[in-house]
C-alpha cells in the first residue's frame, strides 16, 4: 500500500485522517487486512481502501485520487459495490491536485484508452457515489478528444482547455451550444479536482454532457 500514493495524494490522505480523528473516529489509513478490527467487512479489507473512519453508526470508505491517478480500471466500481451491500457505510471521493510540475505536455490519450474511459463513467454514474469520479474522467476524455480533433483538423491545440474550446468553436467544429455547455462541464471539474463538492450534481445533467461528448467522440480518427 505504501507505494500507492506518492507527493500530494499522500499529503491529503494525512489531511483526512487528521480531520476524522479530531471528530473522534477511529481511523485505519492505508490499512492492511490483517491490522483492521473485527468489525471490518472482510470485502472492504480485500479491496485495500485507502483509508476507514468508524464513528458510532458512521463508517467511511475514503478514497483519495487526483484528476490524473482517477483509476481507468473497475476498482471505483467494485468499491461502490462492496459499500453498497453494506447498511451503515458509505463512500467518500476526494479529489485532489497533485503538486506543481515543470509544464511538459504528454501524449494525448489513444483512442482505446478514451474508448475505455467513456465506458467506465457510465458504469460509475450508475453508483450513487460514483457520481463526481465519472464527471472528472468525462472531462478527461472529452478533453482527450478535442484535442484529437485539433490533430485531425492540422492545427495547434492550445494548452488551457477554455482556448481549446474557443479555438474549435472558432473553425466550426463544435456549436455554440456544445461548447457552453463543455465551458459548463470544465467548470463543475474544476472544484471537484481541488477537492471540494459541487452542489446540484444529477445523473440526468451528466447524461446531456456524455452525449455532446460522444458526438464529438464521432469526429476524431478511428473512432
Amino acid at each position: 500500500m505504501a507505494e500507492k500514493h506518492a507527493g500530494r495524494e499522500h499529503t491529503r490522505l494525512l489531511e483526512v485522517a487528521r480531520e476524522y480523528r479530531s471528530k473522534g473516529y477511529k481511523v485505519f489509513a492505508e490499512p492492511r487486512p490483517s491490522e483492521l478490527s473485527p468489525f471490518i467487512p472482510p470485502q472492504l479489507a480485500e479491496l485495500k481502501p485507502d483509508l476507514i473512519a468508524v464513528s458510532g453508526e458512521d463508517r467511511v470508505v475514503v478514497e483519495i485520487k487526483t484528476e490524473q491517478t482517477v483509476r481507468s480500471d473497475e476498482y471505483l466500481v467494485r468499491l461502490a459495490e462492496a459499500i453498497e451491500g453494506l447498511p451503515g457505510w458509505r463512500l467518500e471521493l476526494v479529489l485532489t491536485n497533485p503538486r506543481p510540475v515543470r509544464r511538459t505536455l504528454g501524449t494525448t490519450l489513444a483512442e482505446g484508452e478514451v474508448s475505455a474511459r467513456l465506458s467506465l463513467v457510465e458504469e460509475l454514474v450508475e453508483r450513487s457515489e460514483g457520481l463526481p469520479a465519472a464527471y472528472v474522467l468525462l472531462w478527461t476524455a472529452a478533453e482527450a478528444i478535442m484535442r484529437r480533433v485539433a490533430e485531425r483538423k492540422r492545427f495547434d491545440a492550445p494548452p488551457a482547455p477554455s482556448r481549446l474550446l474557443k479555438e474549435l468553436l472558432f473553425v466550426g467544429l463544435m456549436s455554440r451550444s456544445e461548447h457552453d455547455a463543455l465551458a459548463r462541464l470544465a467548470e463543475i471539474r474544476n472544484p471537484l479536482v481541488h477537492g471540494m463538492g459541487v452542489d446540484g450534481l444529477s445523473k440526468e445533467q451528466f447524461y446531456q454532457y456524455l452525449s455532446i461528448v460522444r458526438k464529438l467522440h464521432a469526429q476524431t480518427p478511428d473512432s
